[in-house]
C-alpha cells in the first residue's frame, strides 16, 4: 500500500463516520417530530398523579379573633392595630363594604368596652362584626338615684 491508499482509506473512514452520524440526528429528528405529532393529537389526562399546582399555589391563611381597635391608620393604605395577642397591623382594602367595616372599627376605638370580631385573610381584614359590650350595671335605679340628686341640693 502506498501512502495515498492510507490517506483515501482514513478520508473514506471519516467520510462514512460522517454519513452515519448525520443519518443518526435525522432519524432524531423523525422521533421527536412524530412525538409532538402524537402529543399533538392525544389531550394530557385532567387528573394526572402529579401536578405543578403544589408548588404553585399558595394557602391563604384565614384567621379570626376579638379584640378592641387600638389605632387606625390612614395613609395609602388603612392601618388597623388592636390591644391584645393580635396587635396588626391588618390593612382595610378599598371596596363596596369598607364604610361600614371602617365605622364598627372607629366605634371600637372609641369606646373602651366595645370589642370586635375580625376575620383576617392574609393580613386583610375581610369583615368585621361589633360584639355586644356589657355595660356596668347601675346599682341604683334610675329612680333613686333622681331622689339621690334631689336630697343633695
Amino acid at each position: 500500500m502506498t501512502k495515498y491508499s492510507v490517506i483515501l482509506r482514513q478520508i473514506f473512514a471519516a467520510f462514512v463516520i460522517i454519513v452515519s452520524l448525520n443519518g443518526h440526528a435525522h432519524e432524531g429528528e423523525k422521533r421527536e417530530s412524530s412525538d409532538q405529532t402524537i402529543a399533538e393529537k392525544s389531550p394530557a389526562p385532567k387528573n394526572s398523579a402529579l401536578s405543578a399546582d403544589i408548588y404553585e399555589k399558595e394557602e391563604s391563611s384565614t384567621v379570626s379573633f376579638s379584640g378592641r381597635v387600638n389605632l387606625i391608620r390612614e395613609t395609602d393604605i388603612i392601618e388597623v392595630f388592636f390591644d391584645g395577642k393580635n396587635k396588626g397591623p391588618y390593612v382595610l382594602k378599598e371596596g363596596p363594604s369598607l364604610g361600614e367595616l371602617k365605622e364598627k372599627l372607629i366605634k371600637s376605638q372609641k369606646n373602651k368596652n366595645q370589642n370586635v370580631n375580625v376575620k383576617i385573610t392574609d393580613d386583610v381584614i375581610t369583615s368585621v362584626e361589633l360584639t355586644e359590650s356589657k355595660a356596668p350595671a347601675n346599682k341604683k335605679s334610675d329612680l333613686n338615684s333622681v331622689l339621690d340628686d334631689m336630697i343633695k341640693k
